[in-house]
């Protein structure tokens, strides 16, 4: 859990990538996100408590997930949970950033990630992954700051207003 904050706070910006291993993490995470869990239905927020909110755990789960047709299913999931968290980096009243989990299939694994976005929700401003069991060296580059850095400014939604994004 504290790797994942971590991971949050630096995608979001608001962690020096080089910072000393004892910042207090925690602290500055309380501080600075806030934690909401998301209907991926209706896209508003819940009432859901995210500290008991397991988001792989209602994927697996008939009652708490969707299943996903097989042409469109891009990140070959098969199913997806009905809800997910979102972290929300606010500064001085206002979104900075939107930290959104993100997962797919890999060649060997299941690769997590997350996706930070400017507080607009049309703008990439980073993104990591922070679980993943690919091929050093072949699958493994995804996290490579080269080839993250590359999502960087990247537009969310192409011309008609699709999501679709891609380097």
């Amino acid at each position: 859990a504290l790797a994942i904050k971590r991971n949050i706070l630096q995608v979001a910006e608001l962690l020096d990538p080089g910072a000393e291993p004892g910042r207090d993490i925690e602290g500055l995470f309380a501080e600075r996100v806030q934690t909401r869990i998301l209907d991926l239905a209706s896209g508003e927020l819940t009432e859901m408590d995210p500290a008991t909110f397991d988001q792989r755990q209602a994927a697996r789960d008939p009652a708490t997930s969707v299943a996903i047709p097989p042409t469109e299913d891009i990140a070959r999931i098969r199913s997806r949970a009905r809800y997910a968290p979102v972290y929300l980096v606010r500064e001085q009243g206002r979104i900075l950033r939107i930290v959104l989990p993100v997962h797919g299939s890999g060649l060997w694994s299941t690769m997590y990630g997350l996706l930070a976005l400017d507080g607009d929700g049309r703008t990439i401003k980073g993104m990591t992954f922070y679980e993943q069991a690919e091929t050093a060296g072949l699958g493994a580059e995804i996290e490579n700051p080269r080839w993250l850095a590359q999502w960087r400014d990247k537009r969310v939604f192409d011309e008609q207003g699709e999501v679709r994004f891609g380097l």
